[in-house]
C-alpha cells in the first residue's frame, strides 16, 4: 500500500522514486499527447495527460503522490503504447457501444481524480486535512478505480476480438460452401459462369476472385507435393523395416532349428508305468515315465527288426 511505502522510505529512496516519477512522466506525457485524437480513447487521454500534471503540484504527501504517478504512468502504456496498446487495438473498432461505455467509465474516474487531487494544490489544502481529508487514502482509491476499469477494458476487447473472430469463421464456412457447391476450386476455374455466379454471390470483382482461386489452388498443388514426398519418404522407411525384419526372422529360423537328437544317449533308464497308456502309435505304445525326477512320455517301440530302413529313418525323426 502507499502507507506502507511511505513509511518504509529513506530518503535515498525517496530521491529515486522521485526521479523514476519524473522520467515516467515526461514519456507518459509523449505518448498521451499523441493519443488525444483516437477514437474512444482520446478524452481518456487528454485527463491522463491532466492528472499527471495535478500530481506535479500536489503540496502534500508528495511521495506517496509520485508513486500513484508512477502508477498512472504505467497504466497509460498499457493502454497507449503501440501496437499492442489497448487504444490502437480499439481504433479499428469503430462504434462499438461496450468499448464506448467502458471509456467513458474511464473518462469519469479520471475526471474526479483531477478533481480530487487538485485540492491538494491549492492553499488551505491542511485545513481540509485536518478537517479530516486523507490524502492518501484518496490516491489508493484513485489507483484502485483506475486498474479495476483498465482489466475491464482488456476483457471487453477481448469479449470484441473473439465475437470478431467468430463472425469470421463464419464468413469462411460460408464461402468454402458456397465454393463447394460449384465443385470445389477445381469446378471453379473448370466453368467461368460458376466462378461469375460465386462472385456475384459474395459481393468481390471476378478478376479478383480468379486471382485468389489461382493462388489457392497453387498452394494446395504445393502442399500436395509435400505430402506426396513425405508418404514416399515413409514408404521408403517402411520398406528398410520390413527388410530388416525379414533379415531378423532369418537368423532366427537358423537359431531356433531343429536340434538333431540321433546321437542323445540316456544316461539311465526311465521309470515306466505301464498301467495305462497315453496313446499309441505306428511303431508303439506311449506311457508316462520319470526320467531324472523328471515327468516324461515314454515310447515303447514294438517289431524293431521287423523295421524297414525308411520307417526306422522316421522313428528317429520322432
Amino acid at each position: 500500500s502507499f502507507t506502507i511505502l511511505v513509511k518504509s522510505m529513506d530518503e535515498s529512496t525517496k530521491k529515486s522514486l522521485k526521479a523514476a516519477a519524473e522520467a515516467a512522466g515526461n514519456a507518459a506525457r509523449v505518448l498521451l499527447s499523441a493519443s488525444e485524437d483516437l477514437p474512444y480513447f482520446g478524452i481518456v487521454a487528454k485527463l491522463t495527460n491532466k492528472l499527471i500534471d495535478v500530481c506535479d503540484k500536489v503540496k502534500c504527501n508528495k511521495e506517496a503522490c509520485g508513486a500513484l504517478k508512477i502508477r498512472i504512468c504505467r497504466l497509460s502504456e498499457h493502454m497507449f503504447s503501440s501496437p499492442n496498446g489497448l487504444a490502437a487495438v480499439a481504433q479499428n473498432r469503430p462504434n462499438n457501444s461496450l468499448l464506448a461505455m467502458l471509456c467513458t467509465r474511464m473518462e469519469d474516474i479520471l475526471n474526479e481524480g483531477v478533481i480530487e487531487l487538485t485540492r491538494y494544490t491549492k492553499r488551505g489544502f491542511i485545513s481540509k486535512i485536518m478537517q479530516g481529508s486523507k490524502p492518501q487514502e484518496i490516491f489508493q482509491g484513485l489507483d484502485r478505480d483506475m486498474t479495476e476499469c483498465l482489466q475491464e477494458l482488456s476483457s471487453g476487447l477481448q469479449v470484441v476480438q473473439l465475437k470478431e473472430q467468430a463472425q469470421t469463421y463464419d464468413v469462411v464456412c460460408n464461402i468454402q460452401a458456397k465454393i463447394d457447391q460449384r465443385g470445389g476450386l477445381e469446378g471453379l476455374m473448370a466453368d467461368p459462369a460458376q466462378l461469375q455466379s460465386l462472385a456475384a454471390d459474395i459481393g468481390v470483382d471476378i478478376g479478383d476472385l480468379r486471382s485468389e482461386v489461382l493462388i489457392a489452388l497453387t498452394m494446395l498443388g504445393t502442399q500436395v507435393s509435400v505430402v506426396d514426398e513425405n508418404v514416399r519418404g515413409i514408404k521408403d522407411e517402411l520398406s528398410s523395416v520390413h527388410q530388416a525384419v525379414v533379415q531378423i526372422q532369418k537368423s532366427v529360423s537358423k537359431t531356433t532349428a531343429a536340434p538333431d537328437l540321433s546321437s542323445v544317449q540316456l544316461t539311465s533308464h526311465p521309470v515306466v508305468d505301464r498301467s495305462q497308456p497315453l496313446g499309441e502309435g505306428a511303431f508303439g505304445k506311449v506311457y508316462k515315465g520319470t526320467y531324472n525326477h523328471m515327468d516324461v512320455a515314454v515310447k515303447e517301440v514294438s517289431g524293431v527288426g521287423s523295421l524297414s530302413t525308411a520307417q526306422l529313418a522316421e522313428l528317429s525323426r520322432e
